[in-house]
């Protein structure tokens, strides 16, 4: 089994490599990136934000499901 220590010494070694910078640089650069219509980055449940689609559900009228 493996140390605390050897597995966060394994890890930062990784960590360090120059593709997983690489990687790490434009994750955060595309996390901070806005769309076309300037909004930020978010997690989605879909093509749209969960914001969005709550917004949209308040909009529309209520419907009767058989």
């Amino acid at each position: 089994m493996q140390s605390t220590y050897d597995l966060t010494s394994s890890s930062t070694e990784r960590w360090n490599t120059k593709g997983w910078l690489n990687k790490s640089k434009n994750g955060s650069k595309n996390r901070r990136s806005a769309d076309s219509s300037g909004k930020s980055s978010r997690h989605t449940g879909g093509s749209i934000g969960y914001a969005e689609r709550r917004a949209r559900m308040v909009i529309l009228p209520a419907r009767n499901v058989d």
